[in-house]
């Protein structure tokens, strides 16, 4: 699998935060954010350590890649997963590339996901410039 994956400081609370303000400045809208370690707590399995995972859409894109190919909705939307880095304190962002696994039969689709990632990208380059 390709990400795109950077590191930042600061407490989680705070990172997941900027992420909910920062994507409110542009066209991505959060559309689920979810907190894997409790979530897995409530069944019953300790993690050990924070998870997350935001996901966003960006409307007009998400259309065109949709009306472009039905099957190409299964890259959408986008996550973001963040967690902690193994060898330091610092958080690990990381970005699922979807462009970077397409199949030739997905080619006519690559633009408008190109666009997309170029956006997410942006988004957590804005995060991690705070």
């Amino acid at each position: 699998m390709t990400a795109y994956t950077t590191q930042v400081s600061g407490p989680i609370e705070d990172v997941v935060r900027a992420f909910e303000e920062e994507s409110k400045q542009s066209k991505l809208a959060l559309v689920r954010k979810t907190d894997m370690q409790t979530k897995l707590l409530e069944r019953g399995i300790s993690l050990g350590h924070f998870y997350w995972i935001l996901e966003f859409i960006e409307p007009d894109l998400s259309k065109n890649i949709l009306l472009t190919d039905l099957l190409a909705g299964l890259y959408l939307p986008g996550r973001i997963a963040i967690y902690p880095h193994k060898e330091s304190e610092l958080i690990t962002i990381s970005l699922f590339l979807p462009t970077q696994s397409l199949s030739n039969e997905m080619n006519r689709v690559s633009y408008w996901l190109r666009q997309w990632e170029g956006k997410m990208i942006e988004l957590v380059k804005r995060v991690q410039a705070r």
